[in-house]
């Protein structure tokens, strides 16, 4: 799949996929989420092996570095509304803590972050 086709896939994915206050709603924020991630990596990837040499087809190593910041851009939105989505979103919990924790998605982002500052 083309770099420009991905972006596409994702933008039909984020337009067919509404994110609610429900427990669909925080699945589609996440899964979309994890492919705003995983598109970022690619684009940075593709510009990277870019400017080592030319590969046929891929665009200018510059749209995709600018394609991977807006990307990034994205990211850090879903990221923002993530914490309000998962309090609106488990209502039977008491506090902001355990609504946080009753949630696996808190926990897993705690392991790879201490995974990712292992030397």
């Amino acid at each position: 799949m083309s770099p420009r086709h991905a972006v596409d896939a994702v933008a039909a994915d984020v337009r067919d996929h509404p994110i609610t206050v429900d427990g669909t709603g925080l699945f589609n924020a996440t899964r979309q989420l994890g492919l705003l991630c995983h598109l970022t990596s690619r684009m940075t990837a593709d510009a990277e092996y870019q400017l080592a040499s030319n590969i046929a087809g891929l665009p200018p190593a510059e749209i995709l570095g600018m394609t991977a910041g807006h990307l990034g851009r994205a990211i850090a939105h879903y990221t923002q509304a993530l914490t309000p989505l998962i309090t609106l979103t488990t209502t039977g919990q008491h506090t902001l803590q355990h609504k946080l924790d009753s949630l696996d998605h808190r926990s897993r982002l705690l392991a790879h972050l201490d995974d990712a500052g292992r030397p």
